[in-house]
This record gives structure tokens, C-alpha cells and sequence, in this order.
């Protein structure tokens, strides 16, 4: 169970469960036998990458490759860097361990422009030149892929090729391709040569080969050149006509920490009816695709059983407009009740709300209902083509509010084109008549008086390849005042505004509409200290602002507004929609005209299941294929439903009282990565691991039901236990031996369950009976004595000097401690009380502290704590370990049972 990192590294970060790998279901290939060693690249934290579909949908497809390793990484927060950077590590990969450099293939997903600077902190830290003219031909084959890389240019220099598109296939393409070629890489003078071989791969967009000339304020490929150099003009995007279901991974990674979206997310839908003329993702997915509805509730509950989550999310840019969304969502919950799993839509638009949707998800827990009206008045809804009524957003809203939502997220945008300030004060006046129809609710006043409106305010971006990338952007001053107009025009207060800081907004643009004048901008404010420029607290806008300046490049260029057929940085990328379709939209944002949806959509009459609309944008949708697919799903959920009905009503009618549950105490180790997940974390891993064994669970009530179960004192971070304990519930009688199998055949590494009881009803918890704790810290016994980190008091001596120092802290009546750990403020506090035992003996090469504390509602001293006292400012490696739990003693025989200990601020 060896570490990616060393316990000395661990320690000086937050979270470092980040960095450990390990993961249920997580695919360690042999990467020396390998043909292929293909990184995977999230240039975010490990919670977010971890989130996003795309990634985990390729980690899975690749590795069914023959020869191939697929190896994660995510970009490390600043104290990772910084400790990495200290100790002159390389980051490693969490499934086999490999560093960036060693990999043949490696692909960075390209979601937000602010993750720029994350990128060249992932190739410094791995020793590759941040630039393709910089490396040789043995370096690896750098990727782009995802959104972002629709405007390549901003980031050209640093990339090799962009896939442009969707990359299930694609990107098997060039791996292949890659492999086939390395062999003859030494033989090439330059790197450029061999890259123009995947310039042959549709999709692929090669920057180095192409040349570059001067369109008014901005550099542009030059097409011409292009052309005859035999080169793509432009490069097509790739994508998939048909989700193939077989694609889709049952075995997903189960995160062993809480992520952003912590949740199965089922892709039930690619692409977008909708026309939103100010949404890039509408234009990079579409069409609108359906997979296939009976694969998707086979594919749900299968991955429910190998996951053991307990939400699915049923994601889509527009959920509503899956073809029998309603009949979809009451199978899926009535073959998920029983589990208790939860359905939630991350994207549903408010207008497909429907009364049956309602009540299909009306017994599962809800965290907000989200509402994206985008504008606050219809003139503006109908600029935007947000197709939404102020009527269907009451009606939507208050048949959330109904069906139990007492959270609603409010979606807003500010600068958008042609919007006055009576467009922005229309936002504080649709919200506050949403809150009075609201209160105007017969049980508003009774049993549901909490109610809440979230109002997020983002500024409006003129994203590239959309009806709005001829629009310009408003001035940082011009944003903040139309807030606090908006401040001062809410009334309701239910109402809690936030809004998206608009100098990181004008960055973010500027990085989506640029050009390759823009690559040392970024590399200049990189050297500066600018990571993760996202994110509230790093971001620092005098950063970019003096890089700007360094570099003499006038970043107002890319803000202005630009006259429809002037040429653009991105104009030889092609995602599809025409320039002709893309000018017409913005005709009639212009004239105050809306464009209807698209594609196949449910019609209004029961006799015609759906009809077909195009708008010729070019985009190449086959809509027989999509009417032909959408009818055979509608027809089999009916089928599906209509099943579910019966099997619903039989069962309530022969319904009978619920089986007597049984405690059951379970012993269980704690040991290598899992000892540095947090209590949560093992809480949340545990309930996962009994619901994929299929024990009988018991769960508790309410509207978020989880599997009863109940732990012993928490260990910190860190800190392994050979013998932890904790109290599960199920619903029926188990064998241990079988129920042991069953825990152990889908647990996670470090986590072994070794023993099972069956407890008496009047058992205490374990809480209640746990009062004593013994723990173990080895030491290796030549770093304590000689190394570098060899406390100078220990140096020539052993066990018999820290044997001498312990009976000496035991000697005394009061022991103060200090809390040093990451993220936590420093305290100071008395520990002498709950230390019961000590001593220090070698076994081996290593050093031995073993110490007695109490534990309870007093605390306990902690390991680190009790290494600090023997051996004050020691800083080298260690490992720390609970080897047992005691009951509690007598209350008389308990010094800390009436007050805790002293804990007063450290003055420092």
C-alpha cells in the first residue's frame, strides 16, 4: 500500500486525500508493458476534474484500448505545488504513479479559460518547455481538447494539435497514430513533420503549421497560405451522430472525498434544442441527441450497484426536452426507490416542469431548483431567444415550490447586447413578483414558512462561434454599476444576490476571443504567481494587468465589437453552424425577434408524438434518425411506465410491516491511503461500500435516507487503525463470514473488514462505550538518530534517551500542545489530563512511541501532538496508527469527564 507521496509531503497540505489515488473501480494498467501511456489532464482541483463527464466517459473508453494505460492527473492546489516545488518531487499520476514526462499521449481538457495558467504549472512541473518550438521530437504529443479549444489561439504555442469537437473517437485515432509514428520520431529533423501527420486526422487542428498575418487588430490563420500548403481550411469539428450506448462506463471511479458534483451523472442527452443566442455549449454540442432509453435505465441501475451512489443526476443541456423525460424519470424512481436513491436535474428548463415530473420526484431529497431566465424583461428574453415567458417562469416555479422546493437558484446576466437599465432593473422586479407569488401560497404562512431565493448575476461574454461574438463587452465600472442598481432595486428579503466579480469576467473574455499574442501574456503572468485565476482567492487582477503591459499588448482590442464578415482569430475553426445562420440570429436579436427550438420535440397532440424543425444552420442533424429515435424511446418508456404502474400497485396492496433490523458491530482497518481520508470522507466511503455489497440495509428517514450506520472517535488525518469499529443496521439476519466476503469483495484499498457481532438491543454505542484509545508511532530509527530531520537531542542516542524524555513528560502535571495542522487556526490547549500511559522501545529499524489517552467529549491528545512533546521540532517521515479502543472507564476513574481541558488562543 505504498503512497504516491511521502507522509513528510501529506502533511503539509490540505486535503491530501486529493493526491492519493486508489479509488474504488479506479483501472491500474501496467504502464512499463504498455504500447501507449496516456495522461488524461484536468487543469483543475481533483474535486472538479473528478466531476466532469467528459473525462471519466474517455478514462473508460481509452482502457478498453488494447495496449493502452490511461493515467489521471489534476492541477495541485498552491501548498501542493509549493511542497512539490520544496522537496523537488514530480507530480505523479493517481493510477499508476507515472509522472506527466513519462507518458507518450498527453491530453488536457480545455473547459474554462482561467484554468490557462494550470496548464503551464502542469508542463513545468513535469520539465516540459511550455512551447511546441521548444521541444524536441522525443517530448510527448501535447492535446487540447474540450470547449475552449474552439478558439485554439490564446494557447496555440503551447499545444501540439487540438482536437476540435467530440473526442471519443478521435482521440483513439491519434493515439494510434502516435504509436505508429514513434518509432520514426529520432530519424526527424523537427517536431513540425512529425506533426503534420495528424493534421491528416479530421478534427485535428495542427497551430505549428499554420501561418499567420494581420486582420486589423488581430492575428488570423492565414486560409490562403493554408490552402496550399495542402493544409485542413477550415478544421472541421468532430462529432458523434450516434451516443453509442456501449460507451457509456458502469464502473465508474468512486471518488474517496466529496466532489462538486458527488453524484452518478447519466448523460441522457447531447446538445441543445434551444437556440440561446449567448450560449457557446448550444453551438459547440448541437444537435440534440437521445441515447437510447431502455440502455439508459439498464446502464443507471447497474452503475447504482457498482458505485453505490446514492444520487443520479440525469444530465443534459436541456433535460426537459428528452423525449418522454416524464415517463423516464417515474421508472427510474420507482427502480431506484429501494435503494433510496435520489434522481435530481442539474439543467432543467423551468418551462418543462410538468405536474407528473413533480410528483415522479417529489419523495427524493431536493437541494434547489434551478431557474435560468437569464433576463429580466421579455424584450430581452426574446433578444436572446431565451423562449421563455414570464408566466411559464411563475408557473414553473411555483409548481417546484408544491411539489417541495423551498430553494429556488435564480440565473441572471448583466451587459448583455442591446440591454438598457430598465432591463437590468426588470431582474430585481420579475424576482421580487416570483417571491409575492410565492407568498401568496396557501401554506406559505403555515408549515413551510423557509423559503429562499438564490440570485446569481454573471456578466455576459461574447463567446466565440455564437450569434453574440460580433458583440463587445462592457467595461468593468459599467458591470458594477448595473449591480449595485440591482442591489438597490431588490425589495424581497428572501432574496440573497451574489455576482461574478467583472474583472474576472473581462479576463475571461479576453482569453476566449484572443489571439496568439495572447500566449505570452499568460506565460508572463504565470511567472508572476498567477494558479488558478477562477478561483476568488487567487485571483489577482494586477497580475494580469502589469503582464499586459510587459508584453505591450492592449487587451480592449478583444472587447470591442466587431462588424458581421470582418475576419476573426477562430474563423478556421467550424463547429458546425454557418456564418450565413450565425448573421441571421444576430439579425434578429438586433430586430427583437425570437427563433423557435429545433430539431425533434414533443408535439401538442397525443395522436402525434413529435415534430420535426430546421433551421438550416448547418450543423448536418439526420432528423429522421433523431424522429426515428425519439419515437422508439417514447414508445418504450410508455411500455416501461405503464410496468411500473402495476408493479407499484401490487406492491402497495400487499404491502406488509418492515422486517426488525439487527445491529451488527463490524472491525475494520484503516490502513496505507485510507488512513489520510478525513472522518466525512470515511463516512461517506463506508455508506458506499455497504450499499454496493447488497447487504439488507437499514436506512435512516427523511427525505436524504442513508444507510444506518454509526462510528467510533474519530481518527485525524493521517492516522491509520488496525482496529476501528462501527455499528450497522440491516434488515435481516447476516452471516458474518458471508457478510465479511461481501464488504471486503467491493471495499477500497487500506480498508479490510476483519470481524462482525451481532450486538443485544440494550448494546451501548459506541461512542457511549468507547473511553480509552492506544495508539503506536513508528519512527525509522536512523532518521530520528542521524538524518537531516534528527532532533538534536536525539542525535547518538535511542530508544533509551526517548524512554528517559517520556517518563519525564509523565512526571509533570501539565502538558500544553499546540495545533499546527494545515488550514487550522493555532491553538493552544491542555493535554495532561487525558494521557494515561507512555513508553518507547525499538523493534528493528524503527522506534516505537506508544501512548494511553481518554477519548470522549473532552477530546483526546493526538498523535501528532504526543510526537511533538517527545520530540519537539522533529520534521521527519513517521506513521501513526490507533491499534485499539477501550470501553470507558468508571466515572469516578475518569479525570476529564466533568470539564474539558484549558484551550485558550495562542497570542503569536
Amino acid at each position: 500500500m505504498n503512497l504516491l507521496y511521502p507522509p513528510t509531503l501529506l502533511r503539509n497540505v490540505q486535503k491530501p486525500v486529493r493526491y492519493l489515488g486508489r479509488e474504488f473501480n479506479a483501472i491500474r494498467r501496467d504502464a512499463a508493458a504498455a504500447r501507449s501511456r496516456v495522461a488524461l489532464v484536468f487543469p483543475d482541483t481533483y474535486e472538479i476534474g473528478m466531476s466532469h463527464w467528459g473525462s471519466r466517459l474517455l478514462y473508460h473508453r481509452l482502457n478498453r484500448e488494447d495496449g493502452v494505460a490511461v493515467e489521471r492527473f489534476h492541477c495541485p492546489w498552491p501548498d501542493m505545488e509549493a511542497e512539490l516545488r520544496r522537496q523537488g518531487l514530480p507530480l505523479r499520476s493517481l493510477d499508476s504513479g507515472l509522472t506527466l514526462g513519462e507518458c507518450d499521449v498527453i491530453g488536457f481538457s480545455l473547459l474554462y479559460e482561467m484554468t490557462f495558467t494550470n496548464v503551464i504549472t502542469l508542463l513545468d512541473l513535469a520539465g516540459i518547455p511550455f512551447q511546441t518550438r521548444d521541444r524536441d521530437t522525443q517530448a510527448p504529443l501535447i492535446i487540447g481538447g474540450g470547449p475552449v479549444a474552439s478558439n485554439p489561439e490564446p494557447m496555440a504555442d503551447c499545444f501540439d494539435l487540438f482536437l476540435i469537437g467530440e473526442g471519443e473517437e478521435a482521440f483513439g485515432e491519434i493515439i494510434r497514430l502516435e504509436a505508429a509514428l514513434r518509432p520514426r520520431k529520432r530519424s526527424l529533423a523537427r517536431r513540425s513533420d512529425w506533426l503534420r501527420a495528424f493534421a491528416e486526422i479530421p478534427g485535428v487542428y495542427v497551430p505549428a503549421l499554420y501561418a499567420l498575418r494581420a486582420a486589423g487588430p488581430w492575428l488570423v490563420v492565414d486560409a490562403v497560405q493554408a490552402r496550399r500548403d495542402g493544409l485542413p481550411m477550415p478544421v472541421r469539428r468532430r462529432w458523434q451522430p450516434e451516443l453509442a450506448d456501449t460507451s457509456l462506463p458502469v464502473d465508474l471511479v468512486v471518488p474517496n472525498t466529496e466532489i462538486i458534483h458527488d453524484r452518478i451523472s447519466a448523460e441522457i442527452s447531447r446538445g441543445c434544442l434551444q437556440g440561446c443566442r449567448f450560449c457557446h455549449a448550444s453551438f459547440f454540442y448541437r444537435p440534440q441527441r437521445e441515447r437510447d432509453a431502455a440502455g439508459l435505465v439498464a446502464w443507471i441501475q447497474a452503475a447504482v450497484a457498482r458505485t453505490g451512489y446514492e444520487e443520479v443526476s440525469l444530465a443534459s443541456l436541456s433535460s426537459a426536452d428528452f423525449g418522454g423525460i416524464e415517463m423516464l424519470a417515474e421508472v427510474l424512481a420507482g427502480r431506484l426507490a429501494e435503494d433510496r436513491v435520489a434522481l435530481s436535474f442539474p439543467s432543467l428548463r423551468v418551462s418543462g416542469l410538468s405536474a407528473r415530473l413533480a410528483a415522479a420526484v417529489s419523495e427524493t431529497r431536493k437541494t434547489g431548483f434551478t431557474v435560468a431566465p437569464e433576463a429580466g424583461t421579455q424584450v430581452m428574453r426574446d433578444r436572446i431567444n431565451k423562449n421563455l415567458t414570464e408566466a411559464e417562469i411563475l408557473e414553473g416555479i411555483l409548481a417546484a415550490y408544491r411539489a417541495g422546493w423551498d430553494l429556488i437558484k435564480l440565473y441572471f446576466m448583466i451587459g448583455l447586447p442591446f440591454e438598457s437599465d430598465a432591463d437590468v432593473v426588470g431582474i430585481a422586479e420579475l424576482t421580487d413578483r416570483i417571491v409575492a407569488a410565492v407568498r401568496a401560497e396557501p401554506d406559505y404562512r403555515g408549515r413551510r414558512r423557509k423559503f429562499q431565493v438564490n440570485l446569481s448575476v454573471a456578466s455576459f461574454n461574447p463567446k466565440a462561434h455564437t450569434p453574440f461574438q460580433w458583440a463587445g463587452m462592457e467595461t468593468p465600472e459599467t458591470l458594477t454599476r448595473k449591480v449595485r442598481m440591482l442591489r438597490q432595486h431588490l425589495r424581497a428579503r428572501e432574496v440573497r444576490l451574489k455576482w461574478h466579480d467583472p474583472r474576472l469576467s473581462r479576463l475571461e473574455a479576453i482569453l476566449s476571443r484572443g489571439d496568439r499574442r495572447l500566449t505570452p501574456v499568460i506565460l508572463d503572468a504565470w511567472r508572476s504567481g498567477a494558479r488558478f485565476d477562477g478561483w476568488d482567492e487567487c485571483f489577482r487582477p494586477d497580475r494580469w494587468d502589469a503582464a499586459f503591459a510587459r508584453c505591450r499588448v492592449d487587451p480592449s482590442v478583444y472587447l470591442a465589437p466587431v462588424t458581421p464578415g470582418h475576419e476573426l482569430p477562430w474563423g478556421h475553426i467550424d463547429l458546425g453552424a454557418s456564418d450565413a445562420f450565425l448573421r441571421r440570429e444576430w439579425t434578429a436579436a438586433s430586430e427583437c425577434r425570437s427563433t423557435p427550438a429545433c430539431g425533434v420535440r414533443p408535439a401538442a397532440t397525443p395522436d402525434k408524438p413529435v415534430i420535426a424543425h430546421c433551421l438550416a444552420c448547418g450543423a448536418g442533424c439526420d432528423i429522421p434518425a433523431m424522429r426515428k429515435r425519439r419515437e422508439r424511446n417514447v414508445a418504450v418508456l410508455a411500455e416501461m411506465s405503464r410496468r411500473a404502474a402495476e408493479i407499484a400497485a401490487s406492491a402497495t396492496a400487499g404491502a406488509t410491516e418492515v422486517a426488525a433490523t439487527q445491529r451488527y458491530r463490524i472491525t475494520f482497518t484503516k490502513l496505507g491511503p485510507a488512513a489520510w481520508l478525513s472522518h466525512l470522507d470515511l463516512v461517506r466511503t463506508m455508506q458506499r461500500i455497504l450499499r454496493r455489497s447488497g447487504l439488507p440495509l437499514s436506512y435512516t428517514q427523511g427525505f436524504h435516507p442513508r444507510p444506518q450506520v454509526s462510528f467510533g472517535p474519530a481518527l485525524g488525518v493521517g492516522v491509520g487503525g488496525e482496529r476501528e469499529l462501527a455499528d450497522v443496521w440491516l434488515g435481516a439476519a447476516c452471516g458474518g463470514e458471508t457478510a465479511l466476503a461481501a464488504l471486503n469483495a467491493v471495499s477500497i484499498e487500506g480498508v479490510a473488514f476483519v470481524g462482525m457481532e451481532a450486538l443485544p438491543e440494550d448494546a451501548p454505542s459506541i461512542d457511549r462505550w468507547a473511553g480509552i484509545a492506544h495508539f503506536r508511532i513508528d519512527v525509522p530509527a536512523a532518521e530520528l538518530v542521524d538524518g537531516p530531520s534528527a532532533v538534536t537531542s536525539m542525535r547518538g542516542g535511542g530508544p533509551d534517551a526517548l524512554r528517559a524524555r517520556t517518563r519525564q513528560l509523565l512526571a509533570q502535571e501539565s502538558l500544553s500542545v499546540c495545533d499546527r495542522r494545515p488550514g487550522k487556526k493555532g491553538r493552544v490547549r491542555e493535554v495532561r489530563p487525558l494521557l494515561l500511559a507512555a513508553d518507547a522501545s525499538e523493534s528493528g529499524q524503527t522506534i516505537e512511541l506508544s501512548f494511553t489517552t481518554y477519548v470522549g467529549p473532552a477530546g483526546a491528545v493526538r498523535p501528532e501532538e504526543w510526537l511533538e512533546l517527545c520530540l519537539p521540532g522533529y520534521a521527519g517521515s513517521y506513521t501513526a496508527v490507533r491499534i485499539g479502543l477501550e470501553p470507558r472507564p468508571p466515572q469516578s476513574a475518569s479525570p476529564v469527564n466533568d470539564s474539558p481541558p484549558d484551550d485558550r488562543s495562542l497570542n503569536a
